[in-house]
Protein backbone atom coordinates (compact mmCIF):
# COMPACT_ATOMS: atom_id res chain seq x y z
CA UNK A 1 0.00 0.00 0.00
CA UNK A 2 1.59 3.43 -0.77
CA UNK A 3 0.30 4.94 1.96
CA UNK A 4 1.75 2.92 4.11
CA UNK A 5 5.48 2.93 2.40
CA UNK A 6 5.16 6.59 2.66
CA UNK A 7 4.43 6.15 6.50
CA UNK A 8 7.57 4.06 7.12
CA UNK A 9 9.52 5.91 5.00
CA UNK A 10 8.54 9.74 7.15
CA UNK A 11 8.68 7.19 10.46
CA UNK A 12 12.35 6.28 9.19
CA UNK A 13 13.31 9.72 8.73
CA UNK A 14 12.23 11.08 11.87
CA UNK A 15 14.29 8.22 14.15
CA UNK A 16 17.04 8.93 12.02
CA UNK A 17 16.60 12.63 12.71
CA UNK A 18 16.26 12.08 16.38
CA UNK A 19 19.23 9.60 16.27
CA UNK A 20 21.30 12.39 15.12
CA UNK A 21 19.97 15.71 16.46
CA UNK A 22 22.35 15.81 19.36
CA UNK A 23 25.69 15.38 17.86
CA UNK A 24 24.86 16.84 14.50
CA UNK A 25 27.41 19.94 13.95
CA UNK A 26 26.11 23.36 12.49
CA UNK A 27 27.15 24.46 9.27
CA UNK A 28 27.57 28.52 9.11
CA UNK A 29 26.15 30.01 6.07
CA UNK A 30 25.46 34.08 4.97
CA UNK A 31 22.74 35.17 3.60
CA UNK A 32 23.17 35.66 -0.07
CA UNK A 33 25.44 32.80 0.09
CA UNK A 34 25.36 29.69 -1.84
CA UNK A 35 25.83 26.34 -0.15
CA UNK A 36 26.41 22.27 -2.03
CA UNK A 37 24.97 19.73 0.46
CA UNK A 38 26.72 16.21 -0.88
CA UNK A 39 23.73 13.23 0.17
CA UNK A 40 27.36 11.30 1.14
CA UNK A 41 28.99 7.76 -1.07
CA UNK A 42 26.32 6.43 -3.89
CA UNK A 43 28.10 4.09 -5.47
CA UNK A 44 24.98 2.81 -7.85
CA UNK A 45 23.04 4.12 -10.53
CA UNK A 46 20.89 7.09 -9.38
CA UNK A 47 16.97 6.64 -10.27
CA UNK A 48 15.14 8.83 -8.33
CA UNK A 49 16.34 11.64 -5.27
CA UNK A 50 13.80 13.75 -2.82
CA UNK A 51 16.14 16.22 -0.73
CA UNK A 52 13.35 17.15 2.25
CA UNK A 53 13.92 20.71 4.34
CA UNK A 54 13.10 19.20 7.81
CA UNK A 55 9.91 16.91 6.94
CA UNK A 56 8.78 18.80 4.03
CA UNK A 57 9.90 17.86 0.25
CA UNK A 58 12.40 20.47 -1.07
CA UNK A 59 12.97 18.71 -4.46
CA UNK A 60 12.44 15.54 -6.02
CA UNK A 61 13.69 13.90 -9.57
CA UNK A 62 12.24 10.66 -10.63
CA UNK A 63 14.53 10.29 -13.96
CA UNK A 64 12.45 13.10 -15.33
CA UNK A 65 12.42 16.86 -14.47
CA UNK A 66 13.93 17.53 -11.10
CA UNK A 67 10.83 19.46 -9.58
CA UNK A 68 11.72 22.20 -6.31
CA UNK A 69 8.50 23.24 -4.58
CA UNK A 70 8.28 26.59 -2.56
CA UNK A 71 10.78 28.87 -2.13
CA UNK A 72 13.09 26.55 -3.55
CA UNK A 73 11.85 27.40 -7.37
CA UNK A 74 14.44 29.07 -8.99
CA UNK A 75 17.43 28.40 -6.53
CA UNK A 76 18.40 25.00 -6.40
CA UNK A 77 20.37 22.70 -8.31
CA UNK A 78 20.48 18.47 -8.40
CA UNK A 79 23.46 16.38 -9.68
CA UNK A 80 20.97 13.44 -10.56
CA UNK A 81 24.79 11.24 -10.90
CA UNK A 82 25.94 12.23 -7.60
CA UNK A 83 22.60 13.47 -5.63
CA UNK A 84 24.31 16.81 -4.20
CA UNK A 85 21.99 19.79 -3.95
CA UNK A 86 23.19 23.51 -4.65
CA UNK A 87 21.30 26.37 -2.79
CA UNK A 88 21.50 30.02 -3.83
CA UNK A 89 20.81 33.17 -2.84
CA UNK A 90 20.01 31.60 0.84
CA UNK A 91 18.05 33.24 3.28
CA UNK A 92 17.47 32.93 7.04
CA UNK A 93 14.51 30.59 6.33
CA UNK A 94 16.45 28.32 4.72
CA UNK A 95 17.86 26.94 8.03
CA UNK A 96 17.49 23.85 9.19
CA UNK A 97 18.37 19.99 8.47
CA UNK A 98 18.27 18.61 5.13
CA UNK A 99 18.19 14.80 4.46
CA UNK A 100 18.79 13.42 0.93
CA UNK A 101 16.80 10.35 0.03
CA UNK A 102 18.48 8.24 -3.04
CA UNK A 103 16.83 5.27 -4.81
CA UNK A 104 14.36 4.95 -1.45
CA UNK A 105 17.96 4.91 1.31
CA UNK A 106 17.94 7.65 3.61
CA UNK A 107 21.78 9.17 3.59
CA UNK A 108 23.44 11.45 6.18
CA UNK A 109 21.59 14.75 7.19
CA UNK A 110 23.30 18.06 7.22
CA UNK A 111 22.05 20.80 9.58
CA UNK A 112 22.50 24.62 8.03
CA UNK A 113 22.13 27.57 10.02
CA UNK A 114 21.87 31.03 8.13
CA UNK A 115 23.14 33.98 9.83
CA UNK A 116 23.66 38.13 8.18
CA UNK A 117 26.19 39.29 8.18
CA UNK A 118 27.64 41.80 11.11
CA UNK A 119 27.43 45.43 11.00
CA UNK A 120 30.16 47.88 11.10
CA UNK A 121 30.72 48.35 14.84
CA UNK A 122 31.07 51.84 16.61
CA UNK A 123 32.73 52.82 19.62
CA UNK A 124 31.62 55.03 22.50
CA UNK A 125 33.25 56.14 25.79
CA UNK A 126 31.89 57.37 29.28
CA UNK A 127 35.04 58.99 31.48
CA UNK A 128 34.64 60.32 35.00
CA UNK A 129 35.38 63.91 35.54
CA UNK A 130 39.30 63.57 36.32
CA UNK A 131 39.57 61.38 32.92
CA UNK A 132 41.22 58.54 34.99
CA UNK A 133 38.97 56.05 34.61
CA UNK A 134 36.64 55.23 31.35
CA UNK A 135 34.43 52.25 30.01
CA UNK A 136 34.30 52.14 25.99
CA UNK A 137 31.03 49.94 24.88
CA UNK A 138 31.29 48.51 21.55
CA UNK A 139 27.86 49.39 19.76
CA UNK A 140 25.98 48.03 16.89
CA UNK A 141 22.73 46.97 15.42
CA UNK A 142 22.56 43.32 16.47
CA UNK A 143 19.69 41.24 15.65
CA UNK A 144 18.37 37.72 16.11
CA UNK A 145 19.51 36.93 12.52
CA UNK A 146 23.38 37.86 12.94
CA UNK A 147 23.94 36.21 16.23
CA UNK A 148 25.62 33.98 18.09
CA UNK A 149 28.25 37.62 18.05
CA UNK A 150 31.41 37.60 19.98
CA UNK A 151 33.12 40.86 20.91
CA UNK A 152 37.11 41.44 21.52
CA UNK A 153 39.42 44.60 21.96
CA UNK A 154 42.24 46.12 20.55
CA UNK A 155 45.04 48.19 21.36
CA UNK A 156 46.76 48.73 18.33
CA UNK A 157 47.34 45.84 16.74
CA UNK A 158 47.32 43.77 19.60
CA UNK A 159 44.22 41.99 20.82
CA UNK A 160 43.63 42.09 24.54
CA UNK A 161 43.49 39.41 27.13
CA UNK A 162 39.77 40.95 28.03
CA UNK A 163 36.70 37.60 28.04
CA UNK A 164 34.35 38.26 24.74
CA UNK A 165 31.97 41.68 26.19
CA UNK A 166 30.92 44.64 24.17
CA UNK A 167 32.08 46.61 27.27
CA UNK A 168 35.85 47.87 28.51
CA UNK A 169 37.06 49.37 31.43
CA UNK A 170 40.19 51.14 31.55
CA UNK A 171 42.13 53.64 34.19
CA UNK A 172 44.80 55.94 33.69
CA UNK A 173 47.40 53.49 36.08
CA UNK A 174 46.96 50.85 32.96
CA UNK A 175 49.73 53.09 30.94
CA UNK A 176 49.07 50.30 27.94
CA UNK A 177 46.05 52.41 27.00
CA UNK A 178 48.24 55.70 26.47
CA UNK A 179 47.77 57.55 23.58
CA UNK A 180 47.14 54.18 21.58
CA UNK A 181 44.77 53.35 19.40
CA UNK A 182 41.61 51.03 20.76
CA UNK A 183 38.92 49.44 18.26
CA UNK A 184 36.71 46.62 18.43
CA UNK A 185 36.12 43.63 17.04
CA UNK A 186 32.42 42.17 16.23
CA UNK A 187 32.68 38.69 14.91
CA UNK A 188 29.92 35.82 13.99
CA UNK A 189 30.61 32.28 12.47
CA UNK A 190 30.55 34.11 8.81
CA UNK A 191 31.54 37.71 9.33
CA UNK A 192 33.91 40.23 11.08
CA UNK A 193 34.40 43.75 11.39
CA UNK A 194 36.10 46.45 12.95
CA UNK A 195 35.15 49.60 14.65
CA UNK A 196 37.27 53.07 13.66
CA UNK A 197 40.09 53.44 15.80
CA UNK A 198 39.42 56.15 19.64
CA UNK A 199 42.50 57.19 21.46
CA UNK A 200 41.98 57.77 25.08
CA UNK A 201 44.22 60.95 26.17
CA UNK A 202 45.58 59.29 29.48
CA UNK A 203 49.16 59.94 30.41
CA UNK A 204 51.54 58.14 32.35
CA UNK A 205 51.86 60.53 34.83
Amino acid sequence: MPWFKRMLRSLGLGILLLSVGLVLSDTFKKVGDKVFLSPGSVSDRITSITWKHGPDIAVEWYGGDIVPYRDFRGRCEVSTSTGALTLSNLTVKDSGIYTAEIDNRHMSPTKITVISAVPKPTVSKLCNPEMTICTLTCEASITDDTKPVTYSWMIGDSQTAQPSSNQLRIAKNGTEWSGKPISCQLENPVSSEHSDDIIIPFTSS
